[in-house]
């Protein structure tokens, strides 16, 4: 899930013991709170980001469909009317969202709290130990700098100072930034608790969250274009890209890419500087799409063979043995490369379409009939292209349930307990062209999402929709409702990727063992087989295809001449500062209910899909408590040659009883207590998120999902460093999920937790290089936590408003009447540093919390 560009996010967060594109096949949209004053339409869009920010739990992500898009954190943000228009659409976040669990101490039941997909919390404060009923003043409010006490909006004339918002001595909002978002929810609700990596009993806490974000102007440059204009001259599958990697080198010049074969039949391009007539790559061969390719003036052209969408669908043999000639195997009427499929394809009596997943079939209002809905799905939206290449795939039945164990594949369940099962069938991938060659053939794993979780391979999905059947939805690929299909597969390649069965069995060896992970290795996604007018209900005319079956994909093998052109026009570019390309968030953490809680831990959670959310890595920097994603190359599908990182800093954690040490809190200065940074990472990938909360739970302790140790020996993962490539660093890119959080600590009822985290994306001229930048933007120390009296300016009133700051709560070195912090018998700016820097002694300045 992403598009086209950069940006920078900051969040703020703090706690005290006084206190992510859906999983694979989740439902595409988040299962709504059941609240009725839920508020999704509320986003922050101070600077150069925009982001949505919900009351009850979730930020990132425009489930209100206030601009027709899933996503909700666009960078860079110019204007809305450029998010409508698709100009500016690009993403680095798709979701994010508050995690929180820990042990009853009275029962030792695990609790957790989460906000992902679907979000456990209400809108809302808890009064009484509970939740309240709906109200609309539960809403997200929104202030800003030039509409406060002498220019108020509504939400500064109802500020919700009964809800817990925070209000300056005299009563006042207490504003951050240029703009400041804030509301309260909790988790009280036993009901909203049904997300799949939580529903236990409720935590009973409330969260005060504070989103803000400040715009400063700076050196830091971003393109508003990724990509070239390119105008394809012919009809062949080829597609050409012309990514921009230095946006000040773009002449303006005119530019052809001829796509050619020579005459011993290799296929070749070329580029020409139209305007000079200088030849500036002549007869490149690479058609991979990979990150191999030249840049000249300012932009890098990737020059990928399309034609792997598959040329044919057929079966070559069936219970009988060989089929010559060989039968069809996918819906023309839909599309599909293939042979329209006759009795002939089966000795018995049932005829199958290779196809995809289905969404609820002819009377259900099924959307996936189509070929071209096949390969969105099936291959990820091209993502996996590269991958399946020009390779030939084979689907074989070499057992059957009449004889269970023999023949067929040992195959993992990835979706509903991560089981072994027993399938019988093989995928086999067999080479380019050489389907009787047996030399090049490697044997590959199944994974299944098994519909009716009943370890079998079989028809789940079958009849119409609640109808008087019961079946759970059929398929769209006919106009009747008798297509049943199949549990989904697939394809992965083992980790021993040598000819023929080596590499499949060290992998079973390793699933019957409990030690084997699903590789980023994905070849074909949501595949099925549809028993073709098989029937409504069971008993189908067959129940799975005959043994000695075999379904053959064909893959195109090369380009046809073509050519295009396109213009190297300077494109619009930004300017900002860190502030421009930062967003505050800050959680203040009630335990409000009865129970204590005890080695509790939160985590933020986030889907990132970095641009192109198949090419992601992630990575943790614990000497400056960060965790982050980065791309895996530089020709992202979306940011192109400059993909930036996106990342996030604990700037405050949790405090924790700690003898001898000190910690503000709340802007008292709590002896004998400590702040927490960031104590644990981790990373899993798209369709192994977790089950249930014992496995989200040691995510947030830094263990596996099954609860053991990190390979590497610590609670964080891939704390290498990417840039000087050192370390445990990630490998085989895919869409994934990060956490990252703090603990752990003991929560008592009454307690309270501040939580502060920087959220950034910062871009440099490649991916590494945007690590870098992202680093320093995340430590860069922000001008809000000097302007002391939040009146948007550094000046000398700031003195006043710190020293008399500290007086109250007991700590200035000085009495109120002098500003002379430093004793040098001055009053000046000197004064504000040296206060700052007493006060970072315990903890952040006031305006810092």
């Amino acid at each position: 899930m992403a598009y086209r560009i950069v940006l920078t996010l900051t969040f703020a967060v703090m706690v005290f013991s006084a206190l992510a594109a859906p999983p694979l096949e989740s439902p595409e949209g988040l299962s709504e709170v059941r609240s009725r004053a839920i508020d999704n339409s509320s986003f922050i869009d101070a600077n150069k980001i925009l982001m949505f920010v919900t009351n009850h739990g979730n930020f990132g992500r425009d489930l209100s469909g206030f601009f027709g898009y899933d996503c909700g954190t666009f960078f860079p943000f110019v204007d809305a009317a450029s998010i409508r228009n698709g100009f500016l659409i690009n993403y680095p976040l798709y979701a994010a969202g508050l995690w929180v669990g820990g042990i009853d101490s009275a029962t030792g039941q695990l609790r957790v709290a989460v906000a992902e997909y679907s979000d456990e919390y209400v809108p809302g404060p808890m009064v009484g130990g509970t939740f309240l009923p709906d109200n609309p003043d539960f809403k997200v409010y929104k202030l800003y700098r030039d509409s406060l006490a002498g220019n108020p909006n509504y939400d500064y004339l109802h500020w919700p100072v009964g809800q817990g918002a925070p209000v300056d001595p005299l009563g006042h909002p207490i504003m951050l930034g240029d703009r400041m978002l804030w509301c309260v929810y909790n988790d009280a609700d036993l009901y909203q608790h049904n997300n799949n990596s939580g529903s236990t009993t409720p935590l009973g806490i409330e969260v005060q969250q504070t989103v803000w974000a400040a715009d400063k102007n700076g050196s830091i440059v971003i393109p508003l274009e990724n990509f070239l204009d390119i105008n394809q001259l012919g009809y062949s599958r080829v597609t050409v890209s012309a990514l921009i990697t230095d946006p000040l080198a773009l002449t303006g010049n005119e530019y052809m890419v001829v796509v050619d074969t020579l005459s011993d039949s290799t296929e070749v391009w070329s580029l020409i500087n139209k305007t000079t007539g200088q030849i500036l790559a002549a007869n490149q061969t690479n058609f991979s799409g990979d990150d191999n390719y030249p840049v000249f003036d300012g932009f890098k052209v990737i020059v990928t063979e399309t034609s792997t969408r598959f040329s044919n669908f057929e079966v070559v043999a069936n219970a009988s043995g060989p089929l010559d000639p060989p039968e069809g195997a996918a819906s023309t009427a839909f599309g599909f490369p293939s042979e329209l499929p006759t009795d002939r394809q089966q000795v018995g009596g049932g005829i199958w379409l290779f196809h995809t997943a289905d969404s609820g079939g002819s009377c259900g209002g099924g959307t996936r009939g189509s070929y071209d809905t096949f390969i969105s799905r099936v291959t990820r939206d091209g993502q996996d292209f590269a991958r399946i290449g020009r390779q030939d795939y084979e689907m074989r039945f070499t057992g059957s349930y009449d004889n269970p164990g023999v023949g067929g594949s040992y195959a993992i369940e990835g979706f509903n307990g991560y089981t072994v099962l027993w399938v019988p069938f093989e995928l086999w991938r067999i080479g380019i062209g050489t389907p009787d060659d047996p030399n090049d053939d490697v044997r590959m794993i199944p994974c299944l999402l098994d519909q009716g979780n009943d370890n079998t391979y079989n028809l789940e999905s079958w009849g119409c929709i609640n109808d008087v059947f019961g079946g759970d939805g059929e398929h769209s690929v006919s106009s009747g409702d008798d297509d049943p299909f199949t549990d989904w597969v697939y394809w992965y390649f083992p980790s021993d990727s040598s000819p023929g069965q080596a590499g499949y069995q060290k992998d079973v060896i390793k699933m019957l063992s409990g030690t084997y992970e699903l590789s980023d290795r994905e070849i074909l996604a949501r595949t099925v087989l549809v028993n073709w007018n098989g029937g409504v209900q069971p008993p189908f005319n067959q129940s799975l295809p005959e043994e000695g079956t075999i379904f053959r994909i064909t893959t195109g093998k090369g380009p046809q001449p073509d050519s295009f052109s396109f213009t190297a026009t300077p494109i619009e570019m930004l300017t900002t500062g860190p502030e421009g390309l930062s967003i505050y968030i800050r959680y203040k953490i009630f335990n409000k209910g009865s129970d204590i809680i005890n080695n509790c831990y939160l985590s933020l959670w986030s889907d990132p899909d970095l641009g192109g959310a198949g090419d992601d890595f992630v990575g943790t920097d614990t000497s400056n408590d960060i965790f982050f994603c980065y791309n895996a190359d530089n020709n992202d599908k979306s940011y192109g040659a400059l993909p930036p990182a996106i990342g996030f800093k604990f700037i405050y954690g949790p405090v924790v009883p700690s003898a001898g040490d000190s910690a503000i809190f709340d802007g008292s200065l709590i002896a004998d207590y400590k702040k927490l940074g960031m104590t644990a990472s981790a990373r899993y990938i798209n369709g192994i998120d977790p089950d249930n909360a014992w496995e989200s739970y040691f995510y947030m302790q830094g263990i596996d999902r099954y609860g053991s140790p990190y390979s590497n020996g610590t609670k964080f993962m891939f704390p290498g460093d990417p840039i000087f490539g050192t370390g445990d660093l990630d490998s085989v890119p895919s869409d994934r999920r990060m956490t990252a959080g703090c603990g752990p600590f003991d929560f008592r009822p009454g307690d309270s937790q501040y939580v502060l985290i920087k959220m950034a994306v910062g871009l440099g001229t490649d991916r590494l290089s945007s690590i870098t930048k992202l680093k320093e933007i995340l430590n860069y120390s922000s001008d809000f936590c000097i302007d002391l009296d939040a009146n948007g300016k550094v000046n000398m009133l700031d003195i006043t408003y710190l020293i008399n700051f500290l007086y109250k709560v007991g700590l200035a070195p000085i009495a109120p009447s002098t500003g002379d912090a430093d004793g040098d018998g001055k009053v000046n700016m000197k004064d504000i540093t040296h206060i700052i820097r007493y006060l970072y002694k315990g903890g952040p300045p006031p305006n810092c919390r």
